[in-house]
């Protein structure tokens, strides 16, 4: 029968299982790459799964969802190299960023989990390109389209890739200390749901200006509209 555990038990097996140190840094990891995973499912479920979707965001609030898709785009991007910074940076500030793991794990394993780390971070370097450059902050001569250097090619095979090697460090991690494998990428609905429920709001929104046309409205049809 399947066990659920409270947050505060989850990090007890962490520390547990690699100490207060290691143990603490992986159980925020672990959060981390599950939000991670959640955004991108959304990500794509609204915007990377089939044409027609993005027309109906366009039909209900074209404006509006554009706005969504950047935002969340940024933010993919920033998670990316927030997780694959440097550990520390200027003025002595550490982040949390799987190179801290680097000096805390067991000599058995450490140059597999150095390479892994690095590796996570080379399929990261896009993203950083973007958060230097557009995100953080506005290069110029990109700006301006005056022969800048355009920017790391950055799309759904590359994000996909990045989480990919992530996924990897942190499941060796796992495997190691806590002798099991962690599924980061859990099942996400909120954005089919709400695609749905917009689809029958504007195919009931048609079929209401449609009885009107007809000169046939359903005594509600001439309502106003309800405040929301």
């Amino acid at each position: 029968m399947a066990t659920t555990s409270t947050p505060e038990e989850v990090e007890q097996q962490y520390l547990a299982a690699m100490g207060p140190d290691l143990g603490a840094l992986c159980y925020r990891f672990w959060n981390e790459c599950v939000q991670l995973h959640m955004q991108w499912n959304e990500y794509v479920e609204l915007f990377a799964v089939a044409p027609k979707r993005v027309d109906l965001l366009n039909a209900v609030a074209g404006q509006l969802f554009r706005l969504v898709q950047d935002a969340l785009w940024d933010q993919l991007l920033l998670h990316l190299t927030r997780l694959t910074d440097q550990p520390e940076s200027g003025r002595g500030k550490s982040n949390l960023s799987l190179g801290q793991v680097r000096a805390l794990v067991e000599p058995a394993i450490k140059q597999n989990i150095e390479d892994l780390v690095a590796q996570a971070s080379e399929k990261c370097e896009f993203a950083r390109d973007w958060r230097n450059r557009r995100i953080a902050h506005r290069d110029l001569h990109l700006a301006m389209g005056a022969g800048a250097k355009p920017l790391a090619r950055a799309n759904r095979q590359t994000v996909d890739e990045a989480i990919a090697a992530i996924d990897t460090a942190l499941g060796a991690l796992e495997r190691h200390y806590r002798k099991t494998t962690v599924i980061f990428d859990l099942p996400r609905a909120n954005a089919v749901q709400m695609l749905h429920t917009l689809r029958d709001g504007l195919e009931a929104a048609e079929r209401r200006m449609a009885r009107i046309k007809s000169g046939r409205p359903c005594p509600h049809d001439l309502e106003a509209r309800r405040p929301v």
